[in-house]
């Protein structure tokens, strides 16, 4: 059923050089077969990592990107052009649009967008039928719930051996569907909130090439020809590890500097997701306090108490997959 389809991913990364041939080799083995790689901070250690892998076209920010860019400004809305070197989250979707027309051009079939933080995870389907069978239901786009990982360590080899357990997503239609017990659980207890994913809740999409018109309303929605499915928890996941070290932490948020409190009029921190990434802004904006490793533990760190507990709720699950997956890459 799917012995001719194609797989890519598209993505925008950085701070990457530890963990990105490890993102590829996860994702190569559970069937996707050609990357799209925008180094957004220019890093030459990841770059030479990667250029030599036959199924990856790689590219700098540099003039040439730009010059590619400018074949598709037109899609941007007129706001965000004055953000382009600006606000990452424009040079996204102008990576995006360079991905999808490169993997059209090679006959991909489908690609994806994640970031270097994310992977697919399969959830117990095949990945290439998962994505025949799309095919043959005429469904043209999939935005899917993301998982977000709950730190249990400072370090780790890479960023996906950071933790084995995440916080499971009850967001659907802008609404959190919990039961009586959890919402009971997440409103009195002081160390979690009703809102307790400490970043984006909004998923990832991926979207077919076979399509008359693809439309990027942000980094985590796109759709095919003005329509997209919705995932499940029985459908494929994101698994989202965001500041998932400590030092994945402080690159972070130095590399963002003191961005603004809001993104195209809106604020960042706010029905989706936490202070915290404006706090830790500040905190690392500040250099009164340099104590980043106790910032990060009483912000980020749970201990496995507290993960069990979430666990008994189904607030959070332990997968080992990827770790499963990772065993095998040296």
């Amino acid at each position: 059923m799917h012995s001719m389809l194609k797989l890519g991913i598209i993505t925008t990364i950085a701070d990457a050089a530890d963990s990105i041939d490890a993102f590829i080799y996860y994702h190569r083995q559970i069937g996707f077969e050609r990357f799209y790689i925008f180094i957004d901070d220019n890093d030459q250690d990841t770059f030479n990592r990667i250029k030599g892998y036959p199924f990856v076209q790689v590219f700098l920010r540099d003039e040439k990107l730009h010059s590619l860019w400018d074949r598709y400004t037109d899609n941007l809305e007129q706001r965000k052009l004055p953000l382009i070197d600006k606000e990452v989250m424009v040079r996204q979707e102008l990576n995006f649009y360079c991905g999808f027309t490169l993997a059209k051009q090679e006959s991909i079939d489908w690609v994806l967008h994640l970031d270097i933080d994310e992977l697919f995870y399969p959830n117990d389907n095949n990945v290439l039928d998962y994505f025949a069978k799309l095919q043959l239901n005429d469904i043209r786009a999939v935005t899917y719930l993301n998982y977000e990982s709950i730190s249990t360590q400072i370090d780790s080899k890479n960023i996906y051996e950071s933790s084995s357990y995440f916080k499971v997503n009850y967001l659907k239609y802008k609404y959190w569907f919990y039961n009586k017990q959890q919402k009971d659980f997440l409103q009195s207890n002081s160390w979690i909130k009703e809102k307790f994913f400490l970043y984006y809740q909004n998923g990832k999409s991926s979207v077919n090439t076979y399509g008359k018109k693809i439309t990027f309303y942000d980094v985590h929605s796109i759709a095919g020809d003005g329509a997209r499915k919705m995932g499940g928890h029985d459908d494929p996941i994101i698994l989202h590890y965001p500041c998932a070290r400590l030092s994945d932490f402080i690159k972070k948020y130095q590399r963002l500097g003191n961005f603004a409190d809001v993104w195209m009029g809106f604020p960042r921190a706010g029905d989706y997701i936490g202070t915290l990434h404006l706090e830790a802004r500040d905190f690392i904006c500040d250099k009164s306090n340099p104590d980043y490793e106790a910032f990060y533990r009483t912000h980020f760190l749970l201990n496995q108490d507290r993960i069990d507990q979430l666990c008994q709720l189904n607030l959070a699950k332990l997968i080992t997959f990827p770790g499963d997956v990772l065993k095998k890459f040296s």
